[in-house]
């Protein structure tokens, strides 16, 4: 805004940047679109600045009149598209609820990774169960055909017999 707008800047006035709400990298964006209008509370003090020679900005009535320093005045009839600060609103709106969204699929991805890492211990430790609990048949096995298994047998009938003695 220009030093002769500042001069009327005041309770009446305001410059709709200042307004609007933005994440900072979009600074130059809204500056091209909202950096030359002026929000005025009445149609008069929207054309004292507009018209005045030094200023030539444009003007947006809170009524929704809008004034152009070429001398082109619309009316307020609200514009059958609906209010742009309200869709810059919803999108801002959409925006904080997309990264909020977009956080928690972030920390929902971490845990997914942690459980990952606990699913691969589970199943590397069910692995070397599986194969202790096969070599330990195995050696049952083993141990039943064999020679142990013989001697075992016979000191059995002998301690059966002795009792009988």
């Amino acid at each position: 805004m220009g030093k002769e707008a500042k001069k009327f800047k005041g309770e009446n006035m305001m410059l709709a940047m200042d307004l609007i709400e933005f994440d900072p990298l979009y600074t130059k964006v809204f500056e091209l679109v909202f950096g030359g209008i002026l929000i005025c509370d009445s149609i008069h003090c929207a054309k004292e600045v507009v018209y005045d020679s030094q200023v030539k900005l444009r003007a947006v009535t809170a009524r929704g009149d809008d004034l152009k320093p070429t001398g082109t005045m619309s009316g307020g009839a609200p514009d059958k598209r609906g209010p742009l600060l309200l869709d810059l609103k919803d999108y801002t709106t959409f925006k904080s609820e997309i990264a909020l969204k977009e956080a928690e699929i972030a920390k929902l991805g971490k845990e997914v990774a942690k459980y990952d890492k606990v699913r691969g211990r589970y199943s590397e430790l069910k692995d070397r169960l599986e194969r202790a609990s096969a070599r330990l048949e195995a050696l049952r096995e083993s141990f039943k055909d064999g020679p142990l298994q013989q001697l075992s047998d016979e000191i059995k009938v002998l301690e059966k017999v002795s009792i009988f003695y």
